[in-house]
């Protein structure tokens, strides 16, 4: 999705041999090389400026649309910060490349300028960044490093908006429906603290996916929030409120002698009722958040398609939770603190049941809106590079792509 471009004060040819030496221009055609080498001397030759700009606009058309770099040669520190202009302009992203205090102009123009290490200290203070390794492959690391940031932003996100709006929304109903509330704040800050922080932490700590480099770049306008989140969000939630109501409707009768679980009358010791009743929602919550959390592991997708047992962090988040948890519910002394009782088989089972539920539907759901579909959630964020008429047009409403300039001068630059 990146299209990188090559500026250097030397010979044209000099530049085009070492693209084709580095793959740049491996695959130009005829018609390539008369649209992307450029003299920049015969280029500007008796052009006013407005005029070179709507031929320059007119090359990054055509660079983009085919989705090859320019190179370009024989040009003067201002003609660098021209093609930066006029990039910017139609509304890329222009991350620049230079070591050289003839590059300090377009170093400054880009939305990212980058100086080398090694560079001169006019390039350093004019740039945004500077480059400890001389290698261009520093810069593709740091591409994918913000690409995976972003997916584990989205990961983290969906599971904690799709686990956490649930649970106010059950409270609130409880509340307003008169059924009694069985956990306590310290129950709800222990769950609160292993059940979502850990597996939230774990995704935020998720490998990248195989086809990260492959996609398109995002838009600058992005928002994680869309229709797909919106729609994730609303059926884990659901999901997990009808499971929180089957569990805690269902433990009121059997332990509490009715669904409100109000009356201490209808049993002979109340307060047991309710802590058992309270086990087996604290369970519930656990174990259904952290299958959640495996399942968010892989947005829009199965997440048995990219191995469920494959995420190391979220395999010992989980774990670790659920061990703490069963301690501190089941352990002599510890389940005092928690103010829960041991429950019969039934109610183990039934918490295993509506546990599995919220997943299950999660599951599905991926299935059968993306993986029928053919449909990557990453096609809501990508951008794609629309040709326009740009010598009657200077300014695109369209949204961002990237390209990168690298300096000939120094072919580490461009490895």
């Amino acid at each position: 999705g990146v299209v990188v471009t090559m500026i250097t004060g030397d010979n044209p040819v000099t530049g085009m041999s070492i693209a084709r030496q580095i793959g740049l221009a491996s695959d130009f055609t005829e018609e390539d090389l008369d649209m992307l080498l450029i003299n920049a001397f015969d280029f500007f030759h008796d052009k006013d400026e407005e005029q070179a700009k709507r031929d320059i606009r007119d090359r990054l058309d055509y660079s983009m649309t085919h989705h090859k770099g320019l190179i370009i040669g024989r040009v003067s520190p201002l003609q660098k910060r021209m093609f930066v202009e006029v990039a910017r302009s139609m509304s890329l992203v222009v991350a620049m490349t230079g070591d050289g205090a003839n590059d300090a102009p377009a170093l400054k123009g880009a939305n990212v300028g980058i100086a080398i290490g090694g560079g001169s200290d006019i390039a350093k203070a004019a740039a945004d960044m500077v480059l400890v390794s001389p290698s261009f492959s520093g810069i593709v690391e740091a591409i994918r490093a913000g690409r995976l940031g972003f997916d584990n932003i989205l990961k983290f996100l969906l599971f904690l908006l799709g686990t956490n709006i649930s649970e106010v929304v059950i409270y609130l109903t409880l509340t307003f429906a008169n059924i009694v509330v069985t956990l306590d704040a310290l129950n709800l800050l222990i769950l609160n603290l292993l059940t979502d922080g850990f597996p939230a932490i774990a995704l935020s700590l998720e490998k990248a996916e195989g086809d990260l480099m492959k996609r398109a770049p995002l838009r600058r306008d992005t928002s994680v929030l869309n229709k797909f989140t919106y729609l994730s969000i609303f059926i884990t939630n659901t999901a997990l409120l009808i499971s929180y109501l089957v569990v805690i409707l269902w433990g009121n009768v059997h332990y509490l002698g009715d669904i409100t679980g109000n009356s201490t009358d209808n049993v002979d010791d109340y307060d047991t009722g309710l802590e058992q009743t309270r086990m087996m929602f604290i369970l519930l919550i656990n174990i259904s958040e952290l299958l959640l959390g495996f399942s968010h592991r892989a947005p829009d997708r199965s997440v048995f398609s990219v191995g469920f047992f494959s995420g190391k962090w979220m395999n010992w988040s989980a774990l670790s939770s659920m061990a703490i948890i069963i301690l501190m519910t089941h352990l002599p002394g510890l389940k005092s603190i928690m103010r829960t009782e041991y429950v019969d088989w039934q109610s183990y089972l039934l918490v295993a049941a509506t546990s599995v539920f919220p997943f299950v539907v999660h599951e599905l759901s991926k299935v059968l809106i993306f993986q029928r579909l053919n449909f990557s959630v990453y096609e809501l964020y990508q951008y794609e590079y629309t040709s326009q008429d740009w010598s009657n047009k200077r300014n695109s409403t369209k949204p961002t792509t990237s390209i990168s300039d690298a300096e000939a001068e120094n072919p580490d630059t461009t490895a």
